[in-house]
């Protein structure tokens, strides 16, 4: 490969979504968010939802104290496409 093309085909995977990354306010979304974070203690810690270029959710990202993270997905319709929850568990091995 060339020099040149690989810095075309290096730009075609960082093409840039549009999307913008804000924080959620969480009394509106704090339904929602316990419905699909039945495992979690507590309301997240952190949460931010993403919007496409009109203004649309198009993702949820939260962080919980306990480890867990949930993140949902929505479709051009508004509806929810698909979401997912994963731990982060720490620990320590003693002799």
């Amino acid at each position: 490969m060339t020099d040149g093309s690989i810095r075309k085909a290096r730009a075609a995977r960082t093409i840039r979504t549009g999307w913008t990354r804000q924080p959620l306010d969480l009394a509106k979304a704090g339904d929602m968010l316990r419905d699909y974070a039945i495992p979690c203690d507590g309301d997240p810690y952190e949460a931010v939802v993403y919007r496409d270029r009109e203004g649309c959710h198009r993702r949820i990202s939260a962080r919980y104290a306990d480890g867990w993270a949930l993140q949902i997905n929505f479709a051009l319709s508004g509806k929810v496409s698909s979401y997912s929850l994963s731990c982060s568990l720490r620990g320590t091995v003693q002799k």
